[in-house]
C-alpha cells in the first residue's frame, strides 16, 4: 500500500491523472507459459531456503550482534535487484525473453570466498539479503486483500480504475489505441508488440527518471512492420508459444531481416540439414504462432474482432471526491499504520503553482491592455 501511496504523490507531483487497470481472469488456456512458471517459481522458493539458511549460518559467524543490527540496516541502502542471482532470469514475470548462447551471456556467478574479518561477513550478508529481496519480489503476488484495498483506496481518493474483463495487457493496449489514455506505466515489455504506442517503464519512487519507448520509433529503427515486430517477439519468447531453440534476440532479428515471417524461417530451418539440427522446435509450434499472434494483433485467441465495449473511465482526479471523504481516508490510513504526512494531502485539491516573476510581469501587461481598451471605448 505504500508503494500505490507513493506513486500517487508522484502523479499528482507532475500532475500525471493515472487510469489503472486490475487483472480479470487469465487466459489459462492459451497462455503455454503458466506451467513453466509455476515450476520456476517453485525452483525460486528452494532458493530463497537456501539462501536464509545461508544468511543465517553468515550472522551466527558474525557472532557480534551490533554488527549484524548494522547488517540489516545497511540492507535498505542497497539497489534491490541489481545483485547477481545465480537462476535463469526467465523466471521474471516481466518480459519473458530467453537469452540465446550465441546473443547473450549469462555473468558468471558471485564465487564463494574465505571471509576472515567481521567486515567481509558483514559484506557478505549483505550480498546475501540483496538477492533474497531480488528472489522475492520475483515471487510476490498481490492477494484479494490487497486488491479490495487498491480499489477502496482509489474509490475514496476519486482515482479512476477499470476492471479488466480478462487479462490487464489487451484492456491497456486497446485504451490506447482508442486515444482514451495517453500511454502505458508497465514493467511488461508485452505492451509493445500488443501495440501501445508510448510504454513507459522503470517508474521508481527512488527517481523521477524513467524509460520511454515509441513503438513507431521503434519500428522505423528496426526497419519493420509491426506484424515482424509481433513474430520477433515470439521468436524471443512470449507466453502463448514455445521457442525454436538457439534462437535469441540477434538471431531472429537477422532470421526475419532476411525471411518475411515465422512461417519462412521455419520453412528456411527444414531445408538447411545444419539449421534442422541447431533449431529444433515442438511440433505444434505454428498453431501456437498463431495463437500469439492473434493475442497480439486482435486481442484474443480466435482472432475474431471484438465489439468495442465502453470503459467507465473519468478523465480526471475527483479531488472534490477525496475532500468529501476526509474522514473515510484517514480511518484508511489509520487502520494500516500509515501515518506519514504526506499520505495526508492526498486527499485535498492541490495547491496551484506558484507564479514565476515574468508572470507577474505578463499579468500586469494584461492589466494595462484592459484599461487603455477600457478608457477608448469611454
Amino acid at each position: 500500500m505504500k508503494g500505490i501511496l507513493k506513486q500517487l504523490l508522484k502523479f499528482r507531483q507532475h500532475q500525471i491523472t493515472p487510469v489503472y487497470v486490475f487483472d480479470g481472469k487469465a487466459s489459462s488456456n492459451v497462455k503455454i507459459e503458466v506451467k513453466r512458471r509455476q515450476e520456476q517459481r517453485a525452483k525460486v522458493r528452494n532458493t530463497l531456503e537456501t539462501l536464509e539458511i545461508e544468511l543465517g549460518e553468515t550472522l551466527e559467524t558474525l557472532g557480534d550482534p551490533v554488527a549484524a543490527a548494522s547488517v540489516i540496516i545497511d540492507i535498505d541502502s542497497i539497489p534491490v535487484g541489481n545483485v547477481m542471482v545465480e537462476i535463469p532470469f526467465q523466471i521474471l514475470d516481466i518480459p519473458m525473453f530467453y537469452p540465446d548462447s550465441d546473443d547473450e551471456e549469462m555473468e558468471p556467478p558471485i564465487e564463494d570466498a574465505q571471509f576472515e574479518t567481521t567486515e567481509d561477513l558483514m559484506i557478505q550478508a549483505v550480498k546475501i539479503q540483496s538477492r533474497i529481496h531480488s528472489l522475492q519480489k520475483q515471487t510476490r503476488r498481490p492477494t484479494k486483500e490487497m486488491i479490495q484495498d487498491c480499489k477502496q483506496l482509489f474509490e475514496i481518493l476519486g482515482v479512476s480504475y477499470v476492471q479488466a474483463p480478462g487479462e490487464a495487457d489487451p484492456t491497456l493496449a486497446e485504451m490506447v489505441r482508442n486515444g482514451e489514455v495517453d500511454g502505458i506505466i508497465s514493467e511488461d515489455t508485452d505492451m509493445l508488440p500488443y501495440g501501445c504506442e508510448v510504454f513507459i517503464t522503470r517508474l521508481s519512487g527512488k527517481n523521477d527518471n524513467v524509460i520511454e519507448f515509441r513503438l513507431s520509433r521503434a519500428l522505423e529503427l528496426l526497419s519493420m512492420t509491426h506484424e515482424q515486430f509481433v513474430d520477433l517477439c515470439i521468436l524471443c519468447g512470449c507466453d502463448y508459444a514455445d521457442k525454436i531453440y538457439k534462437i535469441g534476440v540477434k538471431t531472429g532479428y537477422s532470421l526475419l531481416k532476411k525471411h518475411p515471417n515465422i512461417e519462412a524461417i521455419l520453412k528456411h530451418i527444414d531445408e538447411t540439414p545444419k539449421l534442422k539440427l541447431r533449431h529444433t522446435y515442438s511440433e505444434g509450434l505454428m498453431s501456437q504462432v498463431q495463437v500469439a499472434r492473434n493475442m497480439f494483433l486482435k486481442r484474443n485467441p480466435s482472432g475474431e474482432e471484438i465489439p468495442k465495449e465502453e470503459n467507465p473511465i473519468k478523465h480526471c482526479w475527483n479531488f472534490e471526491v477525496a475532500e468529501a471523504m476526509k474522514k473515510e481516508y484517514f480511518d484508511f490510513l489509520s487502520n494500516r499504520n500509515l501515518y506519514h504526512a504526506s499520505y495526508r494531502n492526498l486527499c485535498n485539491k492541490a495547491p496551484k503553482p506558484q507564479r514565476t516573476m515574468m508572470d507577474f510581469f505578463e499579468l500586469g501587461k494584461k492589466r494595462s491592455r484592459s484599461n487603455d481598451k477600457c478608457l477608448f471605448d469611454d
